[in-house]
């Protein structure tokens, strides 16, 4: 594997400060979008030490970086190989536990409800948690649910936001802009009717309690579009545009 000096990665195993996963993270995904099979970065997940890799992982900051661009990562390489060309396809790119990380097999949405989301169960639309989560889990998942994760997670579909790269001390900026450019193509307004309408993608539907209800999305509206009226307003959820894309890339 040729070093990849943008990322700081090396040939060498990660060992006291040259330990970065989320460096590794970061590399996986600019290897996938430059056409590169992201073998042997994968295979690095994979024998990531797990002692280390809890240690680097310290608070949501860093955790949220590291498993964002690992789902969005393993998202692409997955839907090269496997495209979904159905149901049991969909189910299988989901469900299947083939991403290894740190000697632990996971599934994409393991990685997303489990530990981006604080174990809540995915068909719940956030308003319930998973009281069975195991201690894995438990030792690598956010410590409380940051809504704009939705506007970071790709999966594949031209409904999704960008797939972007995200770091450990620019996640928050990171983020912010992540939400901001989705609030402004994804959200639009039909003024001409009474009340009007406010017409928001339905990835906030899929996860109404994570944004505090209808009334926490309209805050949410309200927060980062400054042309919606201080008036009663009514949602409407639009249907999701589930094409495949794989070049949603900023």
């Amino acid at each position: 594997m040729a070093d990849d000096p943008h990322f700081g990665i090396t040939k060498t195993a990660p060992t006291g400060e040259a330990f970065d996963p989320i460096a590794l993270s970061q590399a996986l995904l600019h290897h996938l979008r430059q056409g590169g099979s992201g073998e042997e970065y994968l295979e690095r997940l994979a024998t990531l030490p797990y002692t280390q890799l809890q240690s680097a992982l310290i608070g949501d900051g860093p955790k949220m970086a590291f498993w964002i661009n690992v789902y969005n990562a393993c998202n692409l390489y997955w839907l090269r190989r496997l495209p979904m060309d159905g149901l049991a396809a969909k189910k299988r790119h989901f469900f299947e536990r083939r991403i290894v990380v740190a000697g632990h097999k996971l599934s994409l949405n393991m990685i997303e409800h489990g530990l981006l989301r604080r174990s809540r169960l995915w068909w719940a639309r956030g308003y319930l948690g998973n009281p069975f989560a195991g201690n894995w889990e438990r030792s690598m998942r956010v410590s409380k649910i940051d809504p704009r994760v939705h506007f970071a997670l790709n999966c594949g579909a031209n409904g999704c936001p960008l797939i972007r790269f995200y770091s450990a001390q620019g996640i928050e900026a990171e983020l912010e802009q992540a939400t901001t450019v989705f609030m402004s193509t994804e959200v639009a307004l039909a003024d001409d009717q009474v009340p009007i309408v406010v017409m928001v993608s339905s990835i906030f539907q899929m996860y109404e309690g994570d944004f505090g209800g209808q009334g926490g999305i309209l805050r949410w509206v309200r927060r980062y579009r400054h042309d919606v009226p201080n008036v009663k307003l009514k949602i409407q959820f639009l249907p999701y545009d589930w094409t495949v894309n794989l070049d949603r890339f900023e």
